[in-house]
């Protein structure tokens, strides 16, 4: 109660005076309670405005004010009698407004959805449309944390007669979560040896010899690639620092004005970088591994999509993309700035040369993902050969996924002692239940960010309801009139709809709501759910306007060095630039990597 009380008169009036007696601070309560009640009682206005000025008058250095006369004043000047929950009740603002907005806009669909069909023709679908809608509120309003509000629908569609809890619960680990965790355990391999840091200091050296335009290109590059493999929030915190001291160098040799300037490309294309090569893999980014588990409970019969093939369709609009995002910052910002300067490059080498030799854990995780990208790359056919996979060596070559890949080299790692020679000599004291370091710990994975699971799971749950339901039929009926466009300007609309959608909402939550559609749309207007599923998907991660939209955007905004005007102004170029990537190769080079044709219907699409 003690520090409740303190902490109370801190927040009211700043640090109390060393000494004060234990009146003193009692009196000086009484003014905290009676101020927090003003907003409640006028009567008090008067006396807390009196109380305020005695307190800060007290708190002046040769302040004289007696303590009879401070005692006088602070007393209520009525017979109303302080309550201790009046003061607990918190002021309302308008985060919590728009969260208790939310909760009974909410409310009221639940009840209404429960006792109205609004379809006209299929109870099941309208209770689990509302089941989709008050989730999809609670999500772009952030009621609460977004890995809570996944949970959501695993509570409402038993309830709703939708789906049963055993069938939503069991979407929570699917091959595709295995994958995730695998590529999470990968991850967090590379960041323990300082692999990705090392990785960097050396492509970014390297790369100055060409003058800023190669610094600017080495660190786009080294995040675009490590966030293939790593989380795109952990590469861009890697490489943000660096950029910093890079920027503070150029400050420090009388180049302020063109750190500056270099500061908004520098930190912008980190970020969209690391967003980019998140769009390339299967383990980049959330949405890629949701859209196969998707495809695999919605049309069993399809097949998964390897990883090779994924890599096929998406690198081409990556590359694109990230090749017009440098020449827009370099010709447009950096140019015009450095072309005048003669800027030395040699502290970025000096900054490598100061590391220590490659350590052997280094060297063995390095290994570790080279076979794993080796194994995930020709597990099965190639695209375009007949040369069957590694996984035909097996009875079942169906039986091996990528999940099963990455398990397969990451769990291991906690298996296999440490290499480095400091840590087989050193007591290991932070593990005393271990005889040894190993190259992983759980200790160190108990951070890890197991939300994301909770995302994924959500997002197949509402697959799952879309399904049983009927609901994604009869969203493709009223999306019928998509059919009388040119597919072209179908995959246009959609694409632009979902890439500014994800501006204000998460993009795992976006694909879980817009996978279902897409797909039972697809079959509605005679196409491959394939067709539509992957631009959504890659629309997913181009999204470089508002903070909010990705990780990445967040951290770089959270440096305090772009203004939200500048990050808007520039991302929305390259929202555009996305916009006319995807839809050109969706039309265009996606299907053939994939495996299908446009305006070809695959027969385990057919009927569904």
């Amino acid at each position: 109660m003690a520090d409740l009380t303190k902490g109370l008169l801190d927040d009211e009036f700043g640090e109390t005076q060393e000494g004060d007696d234990e009146t003193s601070r009692e009196r000086a309560l009484s003014n905290a309670l009676d101020e927090q009640l003003q907003h409640r009682n006028s009567s008090h206005k008067r006396t807390s405005h009196r109380s305020r000025n005695s307190m800060r008058m007290r708190n002046e250095p040769g302040s004289a004010v007696p303590d009879e006369k401070l005692e006088e004043e602070l007393l209520p000047t009525d017979d109303s009698v302080v309550k201790p929950w009046m003061v607990m009740v918190p002021v309302l603002g308008p985060c919590v407004i728009k969260k208790v907005v939310a909760l009974f806009v909410c409310f009221v669909l639940l009840l209404v959805f429960w006792n109205v069909d609004v379809t006209g023709s299929c109870p099941q679908a309208s209770r689990a449309l509302g089941v989709v809608l008050i989730t999809a509120i609670l999500w772009t309003t952030e009621t609460t944390s977004l890995h809570i509000i996944a949970l959501v629908p695993v509570l409402l569609l038993p309830v709703m007669g939708v789906s049963s809890f055993k069938t939503v619960s069991n979407k929570f680990w699917s091959s595709s979560t295995f994958l995730l965790v695998g590529g999470f355990l990968l991850s967090a391999a590379i960041e323990r040896t300082g692999l990705h840091f090392r990785m960097a200091m050396h492509l970014v050296t390297f790369a100055s010899r060409w003058g800023v335009g190669g610094v600017l290109a080495g660190f786009y590059f080294i995040s675009w690639f490590l966030s293939m493999w790593m989380s795109n929030t952990a590469t861009t915190l890697c490489l943000i620092p660096v950029a910093g001291v890079s920027l503070s160098v150029l400050e420090q040799r009388g180049y302020a004005v063109a750190a500056k300037e270099l500061s908004t490309p520098l930190y912008l294309g980190i970020a969209y970088s690391a967003s980019l090569g998140g769009v390339c893999t299967l383990v980049g980014t959330p949405p890629n591994p949701l859209l196969a588990s998707t495809l695999e409970e919605t049309f069993p019969e399809a097949g998964s999509i390897t990883f090779a093939r994924w890599m096929a369709a998406t690198l081409p609009p990556s590359i694109i993309t990230a090749l017009f995002m440098y020449c827009y910052f370099y010709f447009y910002l950096v140019r015009p700035v450095f072309k005048n300067l003669n800027v030395s490059w040699d502290f970025l080498r000096d900054m490598r040369d100061k590391q220590v030799a490659m350590t052997p854990n280094e060297i063995f995780i390095l290994v570790v993902l080279i076979v794993t990208v080796l194994l995930w790359m020709f597990r099965a056919e190639i695209p375009g050969t007949h040369v069957p996979g590694w996984s035909h060596m097996f009875w079942e070559p169906k039986y091996i996924n990528d999940g099963w890949v990455a398990l397969l080299v990451t769990v291991p790692l906690f298996m296999i002692p440490s290499f480095n020679k400091e840590d087989r000599q050193k007591e290991v004291a932070d593990y005393p239940n271990q005889a040894m370091r190993y190259m992983l710990q759980w200790e160190e994975i108990k951070g890890f960010p197991w939300e994301v699971f909770c995302l994924f799971g959500g997002g197949l749950a509402l697959a799952e309801g879309f399904k049983t339901s009927g609901l994604s039929q009869w969203l493709a009926d009223k999306l019928g009139f998509i059919e009388k466009l040119p597919f072209f300007i179908s995959v246009f609309i959609i694409v632009t709809f979902v890439l500014f959608l994800t501006e204000i909402n998460s993009n795992t939550a976006t694909a879980s709501v817009m996978f279902p559609v897409m797909a039972a749309l697809a079959v509605s207007i005679g196409q491959d759910p394939r067709a539509l599923m992957m631009p959504v998907a890659i629309a997913c991660s181009f999204a470089f306007m508002l903070p909010v939209a990705t990780a990445p955007n967040m951290v770089v905004f959270g440096v305090g060095k772009i203004p939200i005007q500048k990050m808007m102004r520039h991302g929305l170029v390259l929202n555009i630039t996305g916009i006319v990537v995807i839809t050109l190769l969706a039309v265009s080079l996606i299907p053939p990597s994939i495996g299908f044709k446009i305006g070809t219907q695959p027969p385990w699409a057919q009927g569904k």
